[in-house]
């Protein structure tokens, strides 16, 4: 995340949509990535763009391992209010990492749980993928 260009971008008038995607919690984060990253940037990012004025949607692949119940409501919080939020099935074939490809995604009804959940956050909650 790159609250500062962000910013710079939404001054200058340069973007009116921003779609964020949220991986999983941002103490998490670090696991994502081979190189530093400071969980603190994506909650400066959230922050910027709760008040920014240009559309913005969040975005959750729920893949099992990185996204549960507790990490949907850990991410709610931090965007609570938000006008979109996507939730995404997981497809594994279309993982880069042979690891992830083996995994296998959660049920329909699973995900339609996870958007139930999402629904105490964030104004409108969709479901892709399914």
């Amino acid at each position: 995340m790159a609250p500062r260009l962000i910013a710079e971008l939404i001054d200058k008038q340069l973007i009116d949509y921003l779609a964020i995607d949220l991986k999983t919690s941002p103490e998490r984060y670090p696991e994502l990535h081979s190189g530093v990253v400071s969980p603190d940037k994506l909650v400066e990012t959230l922050r910027l763009c709760a008040d920014a004025p240009v559309e913005v949607e969040y975005r959750t692949t729920c893949v099992p391992g990185w996204v549960d119940e507790d990490v949907i409501s850990t991410l709610g919080e931090l965007i609570n209010g938000a006008r979109l939020w996507a939730l995404q099935q997981y497809h594994p074939e279309h993982a880069l990492c042979e690891k992830a490809q083996k995994l296998n995604p959660y049920s329909v009804e699973q995900v339609q749980s996870f958007a139930e959940i999402a629904g105490n956050y964030a104004q409108k909650v969709i479901v892709r993928g399914v």
